[in-house]
């Protein structure tokens, strides 16, 4: 689940740490290792 805190702007990444699953409430990711994913400077400008 993405959130704005998870956003970093200056840094150009989101950071995946917890995943919706449905019904299930909210929790760590499938594998269970958070990532760091880099964002293009557009979708930056989008968000």
């Amino acid at each position: 689940m993405l959130r704005w805190r998870h956003v970093d702007f200056q840094g150009q990444c989101i950071d995946i740490t917890e995943a919706w699953k449905g019904q299930d409430p909210i929790g760590g990711t499938k594998t269970g290792i958070d990532r760091i994913v880099p964002v293009s400077p557009r979708i930056i400008g989008k968000l």
